[in-house]
């Protein structure tokens, strides 16, 4: 049976009571666009960002990988069906249908490339086919899954399994149609056309759908379109936009909507309306309800809102009802169509088992301990101040003052009445009334002294048991007076009570005598005298038993520390309290009743509950599901039945399994370890695992069981088994076989292996061969490739070379003659103007123009001129350098340049020098114009077959280019002609530079023709 917290469940139907599950419970956080749970028990949701699985304890996400071919293919999930127990079919975004293996936890080797689109909803037909539909239209699946056959185009938005196994589909604006899955004949409603439809539900005769434009529901045989329900009070429709539907197994339809949840019980009209308040914690998260899921199994609705995550809403809680009198329950008695409770405060209450509305409260003031009914059908009252009666037609109680032997006045604990014999329990003992006497004065007689009664239960034969605190149960035979004690003897075997301390005691239909005590639950047989014990150590939820009663069915309910518990076959029920909230099961109440209906009601410490049982004991029990096994630490894949193989070189064996509880998921887990005596608890020591089978860790084959019984945090009791499979290596069993097959294949495979080898050796040695020879001719063609390379490169470096010579020297002529020589005349006639009569002012400026400025001009014109000549080195190239280096130092007499310059060796080329030459020339000028250096240094120096050319510089330096070809983007031409003339005759430039740090340049030219030919 299902825990269910005794609190929640006992709430007014008009209250909120919803539970987020939250990533402290191990929920999931994300938008959830669907909900399947799986035949197995499992929850699963389809989120944007995967395939998320909860069990109970905690949530597994499957997302797609690029390198995991077997991973799901995308992460957008939005729909889920299930036809196998093994596996789910998943619908996504855009990427059709595929199935996913709830073993392996990996996508299935099986296509579907016919299905195309955005599945948006699946569903299994009567025959076990699965039915999916989307924006490209509805496919129908065969019973294996691996044939698809497209029904229609129609873009569709929800399907629903009708009762008679057809399928209903609905979508954007075409309508509504009916499937029949025999001959796929389809049916239009009339009248359906331009509702935008978001889900579907089969009611009985009733078709739902939840629209943009409201609620709607549809006669399944009439076809005819129904006016939406009308709020009670209100003109406007209730739904503006419903989104998704349910249905539990009360009848209760469930409507998520863009304003909240609503809710029509069966058999009624009006809805009722649950709205989102962030202020109050059970209430709804958020109003845009998109998806609703019953689990009946565990009776929960479960709810996805807009908001991401999930709600859920226990049903049951609707089927019960909670009273609160704000006072302790002393006692409970139904009498004809009335409920009596007795409160230790504010009196008792008179309460119509009709409707359970309270009618009338006597003694306000007192504290009411029993009641009881004598034969007249007046009630008698014991109080904190006397026994007080109630005849028939009185409005209110008369005080019945009690005269003790001992002539004092004691607190009254418990009363019983039997024909005309009036009994009354005090802290001070059991006193006896005789009604007949009279009742103005009431004289009592001493049975049992010096006793706290707790307890006055009569039987069949007359006989009055009474339950003591601290000093047992007594018979007592009222004919003739005699008392037999029942106490705690020690021991259970002894046949004594568990504890001496009895708050409550009833009788079965059987005769049997039931008692409630504080060391657990206890069965005495009146005739044999024989006590049963059920306690926590065989069992028995709680302890603390305070009350007792039987169902009309004669099934038994106690009210315990732990809540209320009755008995079933493999365990107990338990319906808990919510501490937190609500003790409404408290150790201090010892009542309960039964009306003449069925109902069961219970008092508690702040007031009283009232419950149908047959509604309770059909509650399902949680599931127990094996959720992984590692052996030696290593996962392995559970199947159906698990099967693995054990040998003497494994260690260990962990089996983890859940009982699926999504009310409570934090007590879930448990596990169980081989080799620690056989047995292990979880980590909070309340679930028990025994391995009930010897283990075969050696050879054969062999089965051991896995027992675990107990109970949780929750309270819940079961007892399972689960069989495991060990199964041996086949190949010990044929081991002789496998020998001689072994020498036999070696033999067979030597010789074979031998001449194998050979034709390898003799291939490889046959390819070594051929391959020296292609590359021998490729190193050839290279090399020829290389010289006619080199040889177009020079060409075209002369030529480059002669039309630079040709053109820098056209251009040193032209400013010489021309330019030049007009600047010098335009000095000698603006000298000739000083001569004149003018003005002092305009006289001092032609001085400075004669004097300083054309003079400066025509210096800077020759210099250029003498930079573009390039010299025929007939000096030799070290005086050439040197020449040019003394004419930098003048010209930027700023920075301190030094050189050193070796003479020219015998052989240096003509082309070396020209360009050695220019690459100086143009990086001294660099240095000038852009280093902004204090120092220059330039090193010219020659080796057996090199000459190398080294400027540097303190200056600011520059970053280093990546590759040539920045520099003659960013148009820096004279470094990049450098470079080029270097490459061109077989050497190279290397730039050493960083921002801040000064500059080094190094060139490296081969000296003669032969020295390049050899780098090359």
């Amino acid at each position: 049976m299902i825990w269910v917290s005794l609190f929640l469940l006992m709430q007014p139907p008009t209250g909120q009571f919803f539970r987020y599950g939250t990533d402290s419970d191990f929920f999931i956080e994300e938008r959830i666009t669907c909900m399947l749970r799986s035949q197995r028990g499992l929850m699963w949701f389809g989120t944007q960002r995967g395939l998320v699985r909860f069990d109970g304890i905690d949530t597994l996400h499957f997302r797609g990988h690029i390198e995991d071919s077997f991973s799901i293919p995308t992460d957008n999930i939005s729909s889920l069906a299930q036809t196998d127990p093994d596996f789910l079919w998943v619908g996504t975004q855009d990427m059709g249908v595929f199935q996913f293996d709830l073993i392996t936890g990996k996508r299935r080797l099986w296509r579907a490339d016919k299905v195309t689109g955005t599945i948006l909803s699946m569903v299994v037909d009567g025959s076990g086919q699965l039915w999916a539909a989307g924006s490209h239209g509805l496919w129908r699946f065969s019973t294996s899954g691996d044939i698809t056959r497209k029904v229609n185009d129609r873009a569709t938005r929800c399907l629903t399994r009708a009762a008679n196994g057809g399928i209903w589909q609905a979508g954007n604006d075409y309508g509504l149609y009916y499937i029949n899955p025999v001959d796929d004949t389809e049916r239009a409603v009339n009248g359906m056309q331009g509702l935008l439809v978001r889900d579907l539900l089969e009611d009985e005769e009733t078709l739902w759908l939840a629209a943009d434009q409201g609620l709607y529901r549809v006669d399944r045989f009439r076809a005819k379109r129904a006016p939406q329900w009308p709020l009670t009070g209100e003109t406007k429709p209730l739904f503006y936009r419903a989104q998704s539907l349910a249905r539990d197994h009360f009848g209760t339809l469930w409507v998520g909507g863009n304003r909240g949840l609503w809710r029509r019980r069966s058999g009624q009209r009006t809805f009722e309306h649950f709205k989102a308040d962030l202020a109050n914690p059970a209430a709804l998260r958020n109003n845009l309800v998109n998806l609703l899921l019953v689990d009946d199994h565990h009776q929960l609705l479960w709810l996805a809102t807009q908001l991401g995550g999930v709600d859920t809403y226990q049903l049951l809680q609707d089927q019960f009802h909670l009273q609160v009198t704000h006072a302790s329950t002393s006692k409970l008695m139904i009498h004809k169509d009335f409920l009596w409770v007795a409160k230790l405060a504010f009196g008792a209450d008179r309460v119509s088992l009709n409707d359970l509305t309270q009618q009338t409260t006597f003694l306000q003031d007192y504290r009411i301990a029993a009641l009881t009914i004598d034969a007249d059908d007046a009630v008698w009252f014991a109080t904190n101040r006397g026994m007080f009666h109630l005849a028939p037609g009185d409005d209110q109680p008369q005080k019945r003052p009690l005269t003790f032997p001992e002539k004092k006045r004691y607190q009254l604990t418990a009363v019983h009445r039997r024909e005309k014999n009036l009994w009354v329990g005090t802290r001070q003992g059991l006193y006896h009334h005789n009604l007949g006497a009279g009742k103005q004065r009431m004289d009592v007689s001493k049975v049992m002294p010096n006793k706290t009664i707790t307890v006055l239960e009569g039987d069949a034969h007359g006989r009055l048991w009474v339950g003591t605190f601290r000093h047992g149960l007594t018979l007592i035979n009222t004919a003739d007076g005699r008392q037999t004690h029942y106490r705690k003897m020690g021991t259970p075997s002894s046949g004594g009570l568990s504890n001496n301390s009895v708050l409550d005691c009833r009788l079965d239909a059987r005769g049997l005598l039931w008692i409630a005590t504080m060391g657990g639950l206890n069965q005495l047989d009146p005739e044999s005298g024989k006590i049963t014990y059920f306690t926590m150590q065989s069992g028995f939820p709680d302890n603390a038993v305070t009350a007792l009663t039987f169902d009309q069915t004669g099934k038994l309910w106690a009210n315990t520390g732990s809540g209320l518990v009755t008995p079933r076959d493999d365990g107990y029920t338990i319906l808990r309290r919510r501490v937190e909230q609500f003790n409404i099961a408290g150790a201090t109440t010892r009542t309960g009743a039964v009306a003449p209906d069925g109902r069961v009601f219970f008092g508690g410490t702040r007031g009283w509950v009232a419950f149908d049982p047959n509604v309770v004991t059909h509650m399902k029990p949680p599931r127990v599901l094996i959720t992984g096994i590692d052996r030696d630490g290593s996962p392995i894949a559970v199947g159906r039945p698990p099967a693995l193989y054990l040998g003497q070189e494994h260690e260990s064996l962990e089996i983890e399994w859940t009982t699926v509880d999504y009310n409570q998921p934090r007590y879930n887990l448990l596990r169980a370890r081989i080799g620690e005596g056989g047995e292990s608890r979880d980590q909070r020591g309340k679930w028990r695992a025994r391995f009930t089978s010897d283990m075969s860790w050696g050879r054969g084959d062999g089965l051991f069981s896995v027992q675990v019984e107990g109970e949780n945090q929750r309270g819940f009791s079961t007892r399972i088994v689960e069989t495991v499979r060990i199964q041996e290596p086949w190949w010990k069993r044929w081991w002789w076989l496998l020998l001689g097959s072994f020498f036999l294949i070696s033999y067979a495979a030597g010789h074979t292996v031998v001449q194998a080898r050979t034709r390898k050796k003799q291939r490889e040695l046959e390819a070594r061969v051929e391959l020296a020879e292609e590359q021998f001719a490729a190193a050839e063609r290279k090399q020829r490739y290389e010289a006619a390379k080199r040889k177009l490169q020079e060409e075209h470096f002369w030529m480059l070379q002669q039309h630079l010579d040709q053109v820098s020297t056209q251009i040193a002529h032209d400013l010489h003659d021309g330019p030049l020589a007009e600047l010098s005349g335009m000095g000698f006639r603006l000298h000739a103007l000083q001569q004149a009569d003018l003005d002092e002012a305009v006289k001092a400026q032609l001085a400075d123009l004669t004097g300083t400025l054309v003079p400066r001009i025509s210096h800077e014109l020759r210099n250029v001129c003498s930079d573009l000549l390039v010299p025929d080195f007939d000096m030799s190239l070290a005086l050439e350098v040197e020449s040019f280096a003394e004419n930098m130092a003048e010209r930027y007499p700023e920075i301190e340049l030094d050189t050193d310059i070796a003479d020219d060796p015998a052989g240096v080329s003509a082309a070396v020098k020209s360009t050695l030459y220019r690459i100086a020339r143009t990086l001294l000028q660099n240095v000038a114009k852009h280093a902004h250096a204090g120092k220059a240094r330039l090193d010219l120096s020659y080796s057996t077959d090199q000459v190398q050319l080294v400027v540097s510089d303190d200056g600011v330096g520059f970053a280093a280019p990546q590759a040539w070809d920045q520099l003659k983007k960013e148009k820096h031409y004279g470094l990049y002609m450098s470079h080029y003339f270097a490459n061109a005759l077989g050497g190279d430039l290397v730039v050493h530079s960083q921002i801040g740090e000064g500059t080094r340049i190094e060139v490296n030219l081969p000296k003669t023709e032969a020295a390049r030919m050899g780098s090359s």
